[in-house]
């Protein structure tokens, strides 16, 4: 009976991982979420043209001026020299394997802490729930984002086990190549090295401090020294609108629910303090960790004079809200076991509701992307452009004549005028995104722009929201353009 019901668990839960690779292969298309996913397609088709000491450089130099991201360049490069060909979307499934890794250290959580293997269900479900993980469907997102939850879920679990500390603790040093998250961490382990009075913490702090000379050796940062009263408050209210912004991208929400997981994670922490149960220190080691994750983003992109942290609501790091709303459950799981009923099912309940309301609200969003996708490759290969992001000639001739790359199929097409619909109006709306312009229509599907009686680009109509986006530097005259549904 046990077996069977071990079965049913894990065939549950292969069905969650099963449907989650299954969207990734219906909505994604061979060609980069964003402009960044361009890095790695340039770097591993300069490889063979550059000199081992370049191959170091390229590897490890700033991307953005923010992270060195070696381990994403690395893979890339290991998938590239194995097919032959770059294929945005099958390096992209083949990456989300780090949602698959990020399983172990959960597994082995509810193994260890006897809640029961058919809690895996509620826990697998959150891990992969649709809305939670969009910023999988992009290349450097899961290259480096995912990729470093899985870093830190693994290596959390190995230190607050005793049989596996040492070793936890010392591959936490090669954190920084994943991501510039991982200088965070050394920092907390350091502390907690010290905080456990660990004779190895010299040793620990020699290397983190080498670790950070090295890594910033020719960084150039573009914000001012020093921090002010304001700027440290702005900081700490961004960690916690982060967290918070797991529930709902909203100012108020976000910061209500995120000072009810800070609360939550401060107990755990000194449950921990108390008993020394691991269990507790793998919760709240990992949950500081991404809310330093979240003081990071809101040090390098938020604005603390405007008291602007709309970037913390961005797709990008969703994953990072999707990871701490599993450790906030199972931090549920640890309290409510301890404090009301060794049952804890009423708490799947609450997280199965949460894994339908996440699928009904990304749907929509993966057919958005789907259909902006077709519209970005179609630019590229009919017009050598991109509406939202740089495109130059670098780009153009890598994926058209480097020989590694071929555009999807069943792209659109300029089509003949007596096909075209009758003239799009469009309304200009506030702008909201700096450097992008947008505007209302009404209408569904893609424009055709033409200028001078010549087509210029196609322009995706955004079905969430009805408008079109475009940078602002594309030169495209509004008034003297005219705009054809056509697809």
């Amino acid at each position: 009976m046990k077996n069977l019901q071990k079965g049913l668990i894990w065939a549950a839960c292969s069905f969650v991982i099963l449907a989650h690779f299954y969207r990734l292969s219906t909505y994604l298309i061979n060609f980069p979420n964003w402009g960044d996913d361009f890095m790695y397609f340039r770097y591993v088709v300069d490889l063979p043209l550059l000199s081992w000491t370049d191959i170091w450089h390229r590897s490890f130099e700033f991307h953005g001026n923010i992270h060195r991201i070696p381990l994403s360049r690395i893979i890339s490069a290991a998938y590239f020299y194995v097919g032959h060909e770059f294929n945005f979307k099958t390096l992209t499934i083949l990456a989300n394997g780090f949602m698959v890794i990020l399983i172990y250290p959960l597994y082995q959580f509810i193994k260890k802490s006897q809640l029961g293997y058919w809690q895996l269900i509620p826990i697998i479900g959150l891990l992969f729930a649709p809305n939670g993980n969009l910023d999988n469907y992009a290349l450097i997102g899961v290259l480096t984002h995912t990729a470093s939850m899985a870093f830190l879920l693994v290596v959390c679990y190995w230190i607050s086990q005793a049989q596996t500390r040492n070793l936890g603790i010392w591959i936490s040093l090669a954190y920084p190549l994943v991501i510039t998250d991982g200088l965070t961490f050394l920092l907390l382990v350091l502390l907690l090295l010290i905080y456990q009075k660990d004779s190895k913490f010299w040793i620990y702090g020699i290397f983190t401090g080498i670790i950070f000379t090295l890594y910033f050796q020719g960084y150039q940062s573009a914000h001012a020294s020093g921090i002010s009263f304001n700027q440290l408050f702005f900081i700490l209210q961004g960690a916690i609108i982060f967290i918070g912004g797991a529930v709902r991208h909203h100012y108020w929400t976000s910061l209500l629910f995120g000072s009810l997981m800070l609360i939550q994670t401060l107990i755990l922490l000194y449950k921990y303090h108390v008993s020394k149960d691991g269990h507790y220190l793998f919760i709240s080691l990992a949950a500081f960790q991404i809310m330093a994750v979240g003081a990071l983003i809101t040090i390098g992109r938020g604005d603390a004079d405007a008291g602007d942290i709309g970037v913390l609501f961005a797709e990008r790091f969703l994953i990072y809200g999707t990871v701490f709303i599993v450790l906030i459950y199972l931090g549920l799981l640890q309290l409510g076991q301890q404090y009301f009923s060794k049952q804890t099912a009423y708490l799947a309940v609450p997280a199965l509701l949460w894994i339908v309301v996440s699928w009904n609200a990304a749907i929509p969003k993966l057919e958005n992307l789907h259909q902006r996708l077709i519209v970005d490759a179609s630019n590229a290969l009919v017009f050598n452009l991109n509406t939202m992001y740089e495109f130059k000639d670098r780009e153009v001739n890598s994926l058209k004549h480097a020989g590694a790359y071929q555009f999807p199929n069943n792209l659109l097409k300029i089509q003949s005028t007596d096909k075209l619909s009758e003239n799009v109006v469009l309304t200009a709306m506030p702008n909201f995104e700096k450097g992008i312009k947008e505007f209302e229509v009404n209408g569904e599907g893609t424009l055709l722009v033409t200028q001078n009686n010549k087509a210029f680009c196609f322009l995706h109509i955004n079905s969430l929201s009805h408008s079109v986006k475009m940078k602002e530097d594309l030169p495209i005259n509004i008034e003297k353009s005219s705009f054809s549904l056509i697809r």
